[in-house]
């Protein structure tokens, strides 16, 4: 693997190409100092930049299938940071910071990370706050918190893989063997008050102090995929009609195909069954009973039934 100063110095060498289309025969930029011009001058400053919130277990990948063609198909730019801090393995420091932490390593560079104009920034699972957050626009996507506890316990007590990084590998192990000791109802009143709720509430946060808001329920996607795929897009400012753009119809059908119902998921056969309300089956009484309690205040906020 090599050191980050080496590849600092091959990005140096052989920057990234911005997307402009060159003509023929025209010179491409041949130095990072090139590459910053030729960015700076191609840069979208019609759109407000987008912070696209969401967590864990909330059909995030299709969020970021969202945010890459809108990226494609207008002149915003689609940055996935907590996807390469992953794929960066142990080039980055990842000490004190777990698999649901990663954002807090985006956070500290922050004020290097994001413009206020022509970027998409997503799926972010936890939330990235900056002097300058209330003036980009905030989509905050959503599942029922008690649904997400579930489908984690299933997720990251059994079937996801192991992060690259060595730290975040050790802690996931870590807890990993700790949610097995403790079965789906320890785990999900503990991280609720660990992990999800505390999320929660920052959202809420954030959505009070924001003037550029939005707000869309994982049920709005998994039950009215088009409908969800126009307002997510009106909500980013762009203009992109659904029904006529090929690149958008294929969304919808891996959208429409992936909320299908499917088989109820075990521990051993973890599936995306993507479902709702699956916390009345798949916990005690008495556990939801407290999970309400501890959630109570982010599900009234949040419009989530109790």
């Amino acid at each position: 693997m090599p050191s980050p100063k080496r590849m600092i110095k091959s990005l140096v060498k052989t920057p990234p190409q911005p997307r402009v289309r060159f003509a023929e025969g025209e010179p491409r930029p041949d130095s990072y100092d090139q590459f910053r011009i030729y960015d700076a001058e191609m840069h979208d400053d019609t759109h407000r930049s987008v912070l696209f919130f969401t967590t864990h277990k909330c059909a995030s990948i299709f969020l970021g299938d969202i945010m890459r063609t809108a990226s494609q198909l207008s002149s915003m730019r689609h940055l996935n940071y907590a996807a390469a801090i992953y794929r960066m393995k142990d080039t980055i420091d990842t000490r004190g910071y777990d698999h649901t932490e990663i954002e807090h390593l985006i956070a500290r560079n922050a004020d290097r990370l994001f413009r206020p104009r022509g970027e998409i920034y997503g799926p972010l699972r936890r939330g990235v706050d900056f002097p300058e957050r209330r003036d980009y626009t905030q989509i905050f996507f959503l599942r029922d918190p008690r649904d997400v506890l579930v489908s984690a316990y299933f997720s990251f007590g059994g079937s996801h893989g192991t992060p690259h990084s060595t730290e975040m590998a050790r802690l996931f192990q870590d807890e990993r063997t700790r949610m097995q000791e403790e079965g789906i109802d320890r785990y999900a009143l503990r991280a609720a008050r660990d992990w999800i709720g505390p999320v929660f509430e920052e959202y809420a946060a954030f959505k009070r102090d924001s003037e550029h808001s939005h707000y869309f329920s994982y049920d709005l996607y998994k039950n009215d995929p088009a409908t969800f795929l126009k307002s997510v897009l009106s909500a980013m400012g762009l203009d992109l009609d659904v029904e006529t753009t090929p690149e958008l119809q294929a969304f919808l059908a891996r959208a429409v195909n992936a909320t299908a119902q499917r088989a109820p998921q075990t521990k051993k056969t973890h599936r995306r069954s993507g479902q709702s309300k699956q916390f009345l089956t798949e916990l005690k009484p008495d556990t939801v009973t407290e999970l309400n309690d501890i959630l109570g205040p982010v599900l009234e906020f949040w419009n989530f039934e109790i």
